[in-house]
């Protein structure tokens, strides 16, 4: 009997383990980075990439070979940014730009 409740105390924590891990990869732990930014354009060769300044948080975060469709880019031309992390900012995963004067969405991007 008490080789049965051994392996029944082993075995809870495990199945516990195992809905931790299942529930993390279903909900998809991610982070909303948001607020005034800007943004610059920089290419090398064939390559080309746009790094998001967040302005409130000084944070950078870079897109490779993705450049948003916009009229202006640039130090001196501020938007409103969303910008979908990792949950320790390090993995960009999308961005959503918007006016900053009338909030309207001018363009975004989902992770491929």
């Amino acid at each position: 009997m008490s080789i049965i409740l051994q392996f029944q105390f082993f075995l809870i924590p495990s199945v516990e383990q195992f809905y931790s891990i299942r529930h993390t990869l279903i909900t998809k732990d991610f982070d909303v980075v948001d607020g005034k930014c800007t943004i610059e354009i920089s290419s090398s060769g064939r390559s080309s990439d746009s790094t998001f300044n967040m302005l409130n948080t000084d944070e950078q975060f870079s897109f490779f070979n993705e450049i948003p469709e916009l009229d202006a880019y640039g130090r001196s031309i501020p938007y409103f940014c969303e910008i979908t992390v990792t949950k320790d900012h390090m993995w960009e995963m999308d961005y959503k730009i918007y006016d900053l004067m009338t909030g309207k969405l001018m363009d975004s991007h989902k992770g491929e």
